[in-house]
């Protein structure tokens, strides 16, 4: 839960499995995750399309998840941001390497009492992976500032070496910027 402008939000990152059978085990039990109240975002890569505009040149064009994808936009008034404010429009978050072939996979899926707060949704290229970034700006215009959040640590990110050296990297700067600001007496400031 993090609540910003006095307005809750409940943001839920899914990465799916590749598999049909493991991702519909997932968005069967997505709702495990979901704090009741605030409004829902629920992003990033969802390894599947629930409509043909999302596929470029596949051979197979039936969509296993379309069913599954929809139910959990049903049951919780999610909509799919980009699709709802670009409805014929194409535009792909993955492909391979020759862009034969390329997906929507990666999106926003908002509560629908947010859509009037979203500014254009886009998809922005990526240099170091096969998906690219997929953007969301809420406007909090008229609400206060008011800031304030429920964070928990993916307690799994601890055994990533490349994480726990990123962090320790952060902590040894920002401890280096405390030591000069006390140094030049604006330790009072931070």
């Amino acid at each position: 839960m993090v609540i910003l402008a006095s307005r809750s939000f409940n943001v839920v990152n899914v990465y799916a499995p590749n598999t049909v059978s493991e991702r519909k085990t997932v968005f069967e039990n997505l709702h495990n995750y979901f704090i009741s109240q605030g409004d829902l975002i629920v992003a990033r890569d969802f390894n599947c399309v629930g409509n043909v505009l999302d596929r470029l040149h596949f051979a197979n064009s039936s969509l296993p998840d379309k069913k599954h994808l929809h139910t959990l936009l049903s049951d919780f008034s999610l909509i799919d941001i980009w699709h709802k404010k670009n409805r014929r429009g194409t535009s792909f978050t993955w492909s391979n390497a020759d862009y034969s072939q390329a997906s929507r996979l990666d999106r926003f899926l908002i509560s629908s009492g947010l859509f009037k707060s979203v500014f254009p949704n886009k998809v922005l290229p990526c240099t170091f992976s096969d998906h690219d970034f997929v953007d969301l700006n809420l406007s909090l215009n008229g609400f206060s500032n008011k800031r304030g959040s429920v964070w928990k640590l993916n307690s799994a990110l601890l055994s990533d070496v490349n994480f726990r050296h990123f962090i320790s990297s952060v902590i040894d700067m920002k401890r280096a910027e405390l030591l000069i600001l006390i140094l030049l007496g604006l330790g009072g400031i931070i």
